[in-house]
């Protein structure tokens, strides 16, 4: 059952102070110069708090008071600088971030079964994995608390692949899947393909972690925020919280890894995973450093560059090989930056009605390309007055919130390989240069952090294969 809490209990209107009843304590506000100040009491030790405001209690979108990346807080008092509304109606949201909800077995495989995987995978995609197994794998689902692409809490979950009896501290290994659209498409699905990444490292004596990310997975109902930074971030911190829990909290899987885990952490992700796994790395950075050490992160073949490389493909007059590409973020971001109120505003006909309900989680990637333009190009969709706007005004609402979520302009700290191929045909290796020449304009280290194309000419198709065998054989050696 979700356990998600919040308190809405104060409104400020017309200078008046106003209180509502509340549910569960008292969130109290109080003038103070041209702010009010939000006061609450503390709801115990791991929670932390957001504020959210609307001018109506009934109808309207909820907003933070402040940027994603303001929140959440874990003191209890807020000063809002107040706005031009007639009224603000507060809502408070309680979260307890990393909290496991549930653990559910789903498979096993021998140490048997896993090298006929790992044959069976060097065939299959022409790779060498640098190990056999050294362990049968036991697979669960976890469901844990986590916030929302609009700093709610709420429930997500992510598929967790456990060595069997490990005789040392097992390394914690954190997987971010590709662009998926439906939510059984997910790893926390028994048979998704993706989670052969998960059985393979597992083997070898890692802990993997694979979050399913926010709107996808069982059981989920939201909108999943692609390419949304922070949310992205935020729900791979909390899956790593989720799966250290686990280890230290659920019998099974205590007794499987007897010893815990060694506090060595590996990120690795391709493709919209690249991507998750590049926001994530900065999120530890910035505010859980202590918490999660990195011991190395291989990005590989991510849209880093949102706001210039891939909106000039969006934009182009030119056929573009995954088109459904723009419709996904530019709906994803609606429904957390409310860019349009219809998408009549933004499309054409006949792609305002026929495009917004394939995005329900249950069609495919290929279904959407399917009703995207027979050309194949993605800016066809587009109103020609939006277009032009956005191909104009660099300060165009929608390139602001690109550039909100562009990963460039930051140091990384960790030791750090951007894995991409120059022939990469979906996601342009120009991602990765660029954010790599803004990685050293920032200051950060060439001996730890590094642009590596593991194969010129691989494709975005086959690119993971390329980098598979030398990401494994780094992480191996940092063991």
């Amino acid at each position: 059952m979700k356990r998600l809490v919040y308190f809405l209990s104060v409104a400020w209107m017309f200078g008046v102070l106003s209180e509502a009843p509340c549910r569960g304590f008292n969130l109290s506000i109080q003038p103070e110069n041209d702010q009010v100040r939000l006061t609450w009491p503390s709801q115990g030790a791991g929670k932390v708090y957001t504020v959210q405001y609307r001018p109506a209690l009934a109808g309207g979108r909820w907003t933070p008071l402040l940027p994603w990346d303001d929140w959440p807080i874990g003191g209890t008092t807020f000063a809002d600088p107040l706005g031009t509304e007639a009224a603000r109606f507060y809502r408070l949201a309680v979260i307890e971030r990393g909290r496991v909800a549930g653990v559910t077995f789903q498979e096993s495989a021998s140490q048997a079964t896993m090298n006929s995987l790992i044959q069976v995978a060097e065939l299959q995609y022409g790779i060498d994995i640098p190990f056999t197994a050294s362990y049968g794998v036991n697979v669960y689902r976890i469901d844990y608390e986590t916030v929302d692409g609009l700093l709610g809490p709420t429930l997500a979950s992510g598929a967790l692949f456990v060595p069997v009896g490990i005789p040392t501290p097992a390394d914690l290994f954190s997987y971010q899947h590709g662009t998926v659209h439906r939510r059984i498409d997910a790893p926390s699905y028994v048979g998704v393909p993706e989670r052969a990444v998960g059985l393979i490292a597992a083997c070898h004596g890692y802990v993997v972690a694979m979050p399913d990310y926010l709107g996808l997975g069982e059981g989920s109902t939201n909108v999943h925020p692609y390419v949304h930074r922070r949310s992205s971030a935020t729900a791979v911190v909390d899956m790593l919280r989720a799966a250290r829990a686990s280890v230290a909290g659920v019998p099974a899987i205590q007794q499987a890894v007897p010893q815990g885990l060694s506090g060595k952490l590996f990120l690795f992700g391709y493709s919209q995973g690249g991507y998750v796994t590049l926001a994530a790395q900065q999120e530890i950075e910035r505010k859980h450093a202590a918490e999660f050490p990195i011991t190395a992160s291989a990005p590989s073949d991510g849209p880093y560059d949102l706001s210039g490389t891939m909106a000039t493909i969006m934009v182009a007059p030119q056929a573009y090989p995954s088109p459904n590409y723009l419709p996904y973020v530019l709906f994803t971001y609606n429904s957390i930056y409310h860019l349009f109120e219809d998408p009549a505003e933004v499309l054409v006909e006949p792609y305002a009605h026929t495009l917004p309900p394939l995005f329900d989680g249950e069609h495919t990637g290929d279904q959407i390309d399917a009703a995207m333009p027979p050309s194949g190009i993605p800016s066809e969709i587009l109103k020609p007055a939006f277009l032009e706007a956005f191909k104009n005004d660099p300060n165009h609402p929608f390139r602001l919130v690109l550039r909100e979520n562009d990963l460039l302009g930051w140091a990384p700290v960790s030791p750090t390989r951007l894995f991409h191929c120059a022939a990469d045909d979906v996601v342009p290796f120009a991602n990765s240069a660029i954010a790599y020449a803004s990685f050293v304009a920032a200051g950060a280290d060439t001996n730890r952090v590094q642009l590596v194309d593991p194969n010129p000419g691989g494709t975005h198709g086959t690119c993971l294969f390329s980098g598979v065998p030398l990401i494994l054989s780094w992480f191996d050696s940092l063991r």
